[in-house]
């Protein structure tokens, strides 16, 4: 560029924006950053003063249940109505991407499903990795966020038979949904991972049923059983101790389901739960 046409009116020069000396500081003080000496400041040191000096919750979306292993690496500990699919959710992964790591391989062995932890487990959260995509300069490029959504069953019985084809509403963190049950009284939906309550809705509103979400212990535990046995109509109370009210709803459903009526939780028992009430 000639001198006649950097300068403006009146023959004063005119300052060039995005000079090599103005704006890295132009730059520094808007992000709150040093000012750089010299008046230029390389790419990678701007990279370095901006990861320094990202907040601690942007870098990592975690609770304040969370430690670390002997290699520094994060270990979640499970709080109450948590599941694998929710801290997953939470730290921005797929369930699939947690439960199946190498380091959560006891605690799959534990639990069996991602779906049912209990409170106190802990669980190993990975560090996230860049995914490169090649694009070619100069074009607009659309990218697809994937979801992988939780999945909502839900049987209704009466007197030990479905509610069939019957209307209902649920409400699942504000999201409505409606629908029929299917012919063995089943709903089915498709729902948030991190969703931890709603409320189902049936005949037209005059009956209505509150869900909490993650909070189902698993069968391997004995408030497990307990919330399992009051769900389906025996009532065992929630101390998470092998008690008299406990010994008694497991002697009614050992009968009702001819099982050897112990009152115990045994194999047997705990197995018959888990495939009415899973």
């Amino acid at each position: 560029m000639d001198r006649d046409r950097a300068r403006g009116r009146g023959g004063q020069a005119r300052p060039r924006r995005g000079l090599r000396g103005d704006a890295p500081r132009r730059y520094a003080d808007r992000a709150g950053l040093p000012r750089p000496q010299g008046g230029c400041a390389n790419r990678g040191d701007r990279s370095r003063q901006l990861q320094d000096h990202v907040p601690a919750p942007r870098q990592r979306r975690m609770g304040t249940n969370v430690s670390e292993s002997g290699d520094g690496m994060p270990i979640h500990t499970v709080g109450k109505g948590e599941s694998a699919t929710s801290i997953a959710a939470d730290n921005g992964f797929f369930v699939d991407t947690v439960w199946n790591h190498a380091r959560n391989t006891a605690l799959r062995e534990k639990r069996k499903t991602p779906h049912q932890l209990f409170e106190g487990d802990e669980i190993f959260i990975p560090d996230k990795e860049l995914k490169q995509e090649d694009g070619a300069t100069g074009s607009r490029h659309r990218f697809k966020v994937k979801g992988v959504p939780a999945k909502f069953r839900l049987q209704l019985l009466a007197l030990g038979e479905p509610r069939a084809n019957e209307d209902y509403v649920l409400n699942i963190d504000g999201q409505l949904t409606r629908g029929k049950t299917d012919a063995q009284g089943w709903i089915k939906q498709s729902i948030p991972p991190g969703a931890r309550s709603g409320t189902l809705t049936l005949q037209g509103g005059k009956e209505q049923i509150p869900i909490q979400i993650g909070d189902l212990d698993p069968i391997e535990e004995v408030s497990g059983v307990q919330q399992r046995l009051t769900n389906l109509g025996f009532p065992a109370g929630n101390s998470g101790e092998l008690d008299d009210s406990t010994k008694a709803a497991l002697r009614q459903f050992q009968e009702a389901q001819g099982l050897q009526t112990t009152g115990e939780a045994d194999a047997a028992t705990r197995a018959k739960l888990k495939q009415i009430h899973d």
